[in-house]
C-alpha cells in the first residue's frame, strides 16, 4: 500500500516530517489520479479526494472509498480490502 500524492516532494516531505510519518510515497502529476477517476471527487476541484483505491495486479480498480474526514481506521480499511478482493 502506497500513498500517491499530487503535492510537491517538498510539501509532502515537510508534512510527513511534522507528523512523524515515514511511509514511502509516490508523486503523481495527475496522470494516475485521472486514470483511476479520482480527480475532483474531494474537497478541491481538480485534485484527488481523500480516498483509497484498490488496484489489482492487472491494474484494474477493484474498490474506491472516499473519506472526507481523511481517516479510516486500519481495521476498517483491511475489512474493505478483504471483502473486495474476494468479490
Amino acid at each position: 500500500m502506497l500513498p500517491i500524492v499530487m503535492n510537491t516532494r517538498e510539501q509532502i516531505t515537510a508534512d510527513m516530517t511534522a507528523n512523524g510519518v515515514t511511509t514511502p510515497f509516490l508523486l503523481d502529476d495527475g496522470t494516475v489520479s485521472e486514470a483511476y477517476g479520482t480527480l475532483g471527487k474531494g474537497m478541491h476541484a481538480g485534485l484527488p479526494g481523500h480516498s483509497f483505491v484498490l488496484i489489482d495486479r492487472q491494474g484494474r480498480q477493484r474498490w474506491y472509498g472516499e473519506y472526507p474526514s481523511m481517516w479510516l481506521a486500519p481495521q476498517d480499511l483491511l475489512d474493505e480490502i478483504r471483502s473486495n478482493l474476494s468479490a
